[in-house]
């Protein structure tokens, strides 16, 4: 059967496809915790995507009544210095991946049905598929495309955790013994400062104070003084509540914390969907900045991780080559762009022109 598209631009019709979109969610071979309901509906209301030309388009592939793949795209104008109108896979500030949500074994169906929604819709004259998993089912699929102008626009790597090894064995593996032993220095200095405890977000009555208490830390540090906080807009602080509640209420919330008595020196908001962990958030404190808390936390995240507690793959989210992170994890994730032309006048051509201004701005860069 093939499969049909239902494209909804009018956020108010979102609602009566929550229940479906969810179960898609829970079940898809990509787990993608940013496209989820609970994520995607308070972030229609962020800053960035408050006007009606930033707002997505929501496109979800059917099998009948049965919701098999979901996508939101972003028109967009202007690409390599171009005045091309393209479509690109929605993203924004608070979103770190862009696969889209698809059943087991419709990878290519939903990538068809999709393309053929763009070509009729005439938003565009390429799609942009962004920030996705450059080794996923996805993009085996996208890289098979024969009767259309495409190619891999970049890509880059993050770090990732993913080993059979259990945490005292990684860190023997992965972190130089001097390292270890600076790492075990800190922290036997920081036990003299009080009682330190690593904690995890059990209990919903404590939702309200965990969410303040990060938003408070993180506006505390450089975030804070640069206006980028959670807590500089009223859009920003909405959207966070609303995704904390609506994770944890999923079961996709991973909320922990450093305390040292009833201070918190570093929080970690982590997304697991599937077995597949995204780390979204981290903020720590400054006053505490000579002891490595954030460091800290990330080792008791990767202690639940490597024991088997709550994940079997952790996505950093980090930049390509973050100075933290990627020192402590050795694993990495491609992440990538990737291009198709559409079905109208100017498709090819455009992606062909596009293409080449690239390639032509990556040799200029190169050669700097």
């Amino acid at each position: 059967m093939a499969l049909t598209i239902k494209a909804i631009r009018d956020p108010e019709r979102l609602a009566n496809r929550r229940d479906d979109w969810q179960a898609l969610a829970d079940q898809a071979n990509e787990p993608n915790p940013f496209f989820e309901p609970w994520n995607v509906l308070p972030a229609l209301s962020l800053p960035e995507n408050a006007s009606a030309e930033a707002a997505p388009i929501h496109v979800f592939a059917y099998e009948g009544s049965r919701m098999v793949g979901y996508v939101p795209f972003r028109l967009m104008t202007g690409y390599a210095r171009l005045p091309v109108p393209y479509l690109s896979t929605w993203q924004h500030d608070q979103s770190f991946f862009g696969g889209p949500l698809i059943l087991p074994g419709y990878e290519q169906a939903f990538l068809e049905a999709t393309l053929e929604w763009a070509d009729t819709s005439r938003d565009g004259t390429f799609i942009q598929w962004f920030r996705i998993d450059m080794n996923g089912p996805f993009a085996a699929c996208l890289s098979n495309i024969t009767k259309r102008q495409s190619y891999q626009s970049f890509s880059y790597k993050r770090a990732a955790l993913a080993s059979e090894d259990d945490f005292d064995t990684y860190l023997g593996h992965h972190i130089r013994g001097k390292k270890r032993k600076e790492l075990r220095r800190l922290r036997n200095r920081l036990d003299e400062e009080g009682q330190v405890r690593f904690e995890t977000l059990r209990e919903a009555s404590d939702l309200k104070e965990w969410t303040s208490m990060f938003m408070d830390l993180e506006d505390s540090s450089w975030k804070g003084d640069e206006g980028t906080s959670l807590r500089a807009s009223a859009g920003t602080r909405h959207f966070f509540r609303d995704a904390i509640d609506g994770s944890f209420k999923t079961g996709k919330l991973l909320f922990q914390r450093l305390m040292l008595d009833e201070k918190p020196l570093a929080m970690l908001v982590n997304f697991i969907s599937d077995g597949v962990g995204y780390s979204y958030k981290i903020a720590y404190s400054s006053d505490y900045s000579r002891y490595s808390p954030g460091v800290m936390i990330e080792l008791d995240l990767m202690e639940q991780t490597l024991d088997g507690k709550v994940a079997l793959y952790m996505d950093s989210c980090a930049k390509e080559n973050h100075p933290m992170i990627n020192h402590l994890w050795a694993e990495r994730r491609e992440i990538g762009h990737f291009n198709i032309s559409l079905k109208t006048s100017f498709g090819g051509p455009v992606l062909t022109v596009c293409r080449k201004l690239e390639s032509l701005s990556a040799r200029k860069q190169g050669a700097v």
